[in-house]
């Protein structure tokens, strides 16, 4: 396994639902709060696989394309979602970084397989096709994307709620 693969396998985390509150994902840190993370985990795991997978999409199991790359915002516009559209929706070009999905593969055999993404939920469906042709071999993927922009009122709402 070279360097490049072992970066992108050390990204993969193994975690227990309990500690499951802030993940990692696109540069970018999204609260998920615990409420939720454990009823999609309830819903989706099976009693035999306790544990889940996190798996991050960009750079981990999907390597942007030249073709992909050249829609990037400029910085000045890069925290607005909208400059964010034209390249999330191409998506679908990304090349599949296959020893990272040979071990991901590996794992949906014992654990339960979460994928997340920075990219817009104006993705979620050609992501979703993408992860069923290149990692799940056409099963519906568990898949969490970016959250709506969030103020910190909106932040402390969630909590208390």
């Amino acid at each position: 396994m070279g360097k490049r693969e072992r970066r992108h396998y050390l990204r993969s985390l193994i975690v227990t639902v309990s500690h499951l509150m802030l993940v990692e994902c696109a540069h970018q840190h999204f609260f998920r709060p615990m409420r939720r993370a454990l009823s999609i985990f309830n819903k989706h795991a099976h009693q035999e696989r306790p544990y889940i997978v996190i798996v991050d999409i960009d750079g981990t199991i999907s390597e942007a394309t030249e073709d992909r790359l050249h829609l990037l915002p400029p910085p000045a516009k890069g925290a607005l979602t909208e400059h964010w559209n034209e390249f999330n929706l191409a998506c679908d070009t990304d090349a599949p970084i296959t020893p990272v999905i040979d071990m991901v593969r590996q794992l949906s055999g014992i654990y339960t397989l979460w994928f997340v993404t920075g990219r817009c939920e104006i993705a979620r469906d050609k992501t979703r096709a993408w992860l069923r042709k290149h990692v799940t071999n056409g099963a519906e993927p568990l898949l969490s994307m970016r959250l709506p922009p969030m103020t910190e009122m909106t932040v402390q709402q969630r909590l208390i709620s």
